[in-house]
């Protein structure tokens, strides 16, 4: 439970950044991703945040490597064992999902990578189907630094000068 994750980090702050990684890799992260909402990471960020265990700068720095690194572990997945795993049973009971993730990259192309982001359902799934489709990894490495940005922006929006 979230009190537990709490409890635990304020007891051992020194693992807090390493905490916001694996969450932040492992709701992009294809498997996981389907597991862990995003919901989790942000209230684990606003708790560091407001027990000022990290900096909002640590904490935003550390997500988007954390999930930055799942894209491409996802990406890197779906391009070596996706074609086999596609038809896994984990994934056939995904087939809703997946087929929104294809009707989104026929519509949106290389946009796919940015916008994928910010839909929940599809963000794990987006890397990965883009792997199996040999989509080109430079473009998901350059669409995936914006996204981030923006997205995890929710995290650390802008400081006023009142609160310096």
């Amino acid at each position: 439970s979230l009190e537990k994750i709490q409890e635990y980090l304020s007891l051992n702050p020194e693992y807090a950044w390493l905490l916001v990684f694996a969450f932040a890799f492992g709701e992009s992260m294809i498997i996981t991703g389907a597991f862990i909402p995003s919901a989790i990471l942000f209230s684990i960020c606003i708790y560091l945040y407001n027990t000022d265990i990290l900096s909002i700068y640590l904490i935003a720095s550390v997500a988007v490597v954390g999930a930055h690194l799942g894209d491409l572990v996802g990406f890197f997945l779906g391009k070596t064992i996706g074609p086999n795993l596609i038809s896994s049973k984990f994934f056939q009971k995904r087939q809703k999902a997946i087929k929104r993730v294809e009707n989104f990259l026929d519509r949106f192309g290389p946009y796919t990578v940015i916008l994928g982001r910010f839909i929940p359902a599809l963000r794990p799934l987006t890397p990965f189907l883009l792997g199996i489709i040999d989509f080109i990894f430079l473009i998901l490495s350059q669409g995936s630094s914006p996204r981030y940005l923006i997205h995890e922006s929710n995290i650390a929006p802008p400081q006023d000068s009142t609160d310096q």
